[in-house]
């Protein structure tokens, strides 16, 4: 490469990289929707998978019903970040938070006859394959094992709850101060069983608390844990 092209790539590249930090800081301050729409401009496959992450986040803040045209974008978003980088775990990640959300939105039995249990975990599974520590997809994977066996589907799908606490006791292990992971970790358990866990989910709960939250997410889940330890005493 010329050295003139050379220094205009890198300049390129630096500037690319101080919008996406941009984006970044956005989304650390709960500015989800501000967030979206600036990582999306950059038209790379990291600023698409923020756009994606940010764009869900604001969804779940609206009202049930506005949120599907708003996942239909998130899936998009996803989608054409791997069209620029098919080795992107956090856009698989997306596509497999996405896909839950439109099983939650348009039935079970919508998501049963076009497969969307196999989808959401196919997706969660291949971002942990390109991403050995990716913690969400890790905790979000974990989640799917212990709905779909309290459901009756474990045989159907081969969940199961001993995937699901290898799951969580994996992510913490790697984000131990992780507030969103260790209220996540406590509600999962009260999913699989919330008269046998509930010693364990109140013990991730309290763990929660002692924490110091990073972002507006982490902030939002120590309210969460909070709230969590009051019903559960």
């Amino acid at each position: 490469m010329k050295p003139f092209l050379l220094a205009a790539f890198l300049l390129f590249s630096s500037v690319l990289a101080g919008r996406l930090a941009d984006a970044q800081r956005l989304y650390a301050e709960g500015q989800f929707l501000e967030a979206s729409l600036m990582a999306r401009k950059l038209e790379t496959s990291d600023g698409f998978a923020l756009a994606a992450r940010a764009l869900y986040e604001h969804a779940m803040e609206q009202a049930v019903a506005k949120r599907e045209p708003l996942m239909v974008q998130c899936e998009k978003f996803a989608n054409e970040a791997l069209e620029l980088n098919p080795k992107n775990a956090d856009a698989y990640f997306e596509l497999g938070a996405s896909a839950g959300q439109f099983a939650l939105l348009r039935g079970t039995v919508w998501a049963f006859l076009n497969g969307v249990p196999q989808q959401i975990r196919g997706h969660f599974e291949k971002a942990i394959a390109l991403d050995p520590r990716h913690t969400f997809a890790m905790v979000a994977l974990a989640r799917w094992h212990a709905e779909v066996v309290v459901g009756g589907g474990g045989f159907l799908y081969n969940a199961s709850a001993e995937e699901s606490m290898r799951l969580l006791n994996r992510a913490v292990q790697i984000e131990a101060k992780n507030i969103n992971l260790r209220v996540n970790y406590a509600e999962t358990l009260m999913v699989l069983d919330k008269v046998k866990n509930r010693s364990a989910a109140k013990a991730q709960l309290e763990i929660a608390v002692t924490l110091e939250p990073r972002d507006a997410l982490e902030r939002k889940a120590l309210e969460n844990a909070k709230r969590g330890l009051e019903q559960i005493k």
